[in-house]
């Protein structure tokens, strides 16, 4: 609890006011009700509480999904072939959390842990999304 004061906290102080990357993402999967078209909002809320807790996130724009998925979402199947799929995930310092993964994969945990390698292997193309990019400070 904060006792008035406006001196900064200390580390050890921090580390205990701090939630750690395992509990907000397990709290952001139990939020999860409808998966199809939701991983960009999805995925942005849960990199927006890990970067205000000091957490290391960036949303991740994948396309082009390699790996075969004949039990995806029938909206998805309906959309044609895998290559023209999009979604969005976050990766952290250690790993690729995956909020939605099960529109493609109904039988997947939520949270979906993955290494960026294996990650890399599913998908033809990830790159950084720029939702935010209009929202950056103006410099000088």
């Amino acid at each position: 609890m904060n006792s008035g004061s406006s001196a900064p906290r200390s580390a050890d102080h921090a580390s205990s006011w701090f939630s750690s990357e395992a509990d907000l993402i397990q709290k952001h999967a139990g939020l999860v009700e409808v998966s199809f078209n939701n991983c960009r909002s999805i995925s942005h809320r849960l990199a927006d509480e890990l970067l205000s807790n000091g957490i290391h996130a960036a949303v991740m724009r994948c396309s082009g999904l390699r790996t075969d998925a004949p039990a995806a979402d029938q909206r998805w199947l309906d959309l044609g072939a895998q290559t023209g799929w999009v979604h969005f995930v976050v990766q952290t310092n250690s790993q690729m959390v995956d909020l939605t993964r099960q529109q493609f994969f109904p039988l997947s945990d939520n949270p979906f842990l993955q290494t960026l390698n294996l990650f890399a292997d599913e998908w033809t193309t990830i790159v950084a999304d720029d939702f935010n990019s209009r929202i950056k400070p103006r410099l000088g």
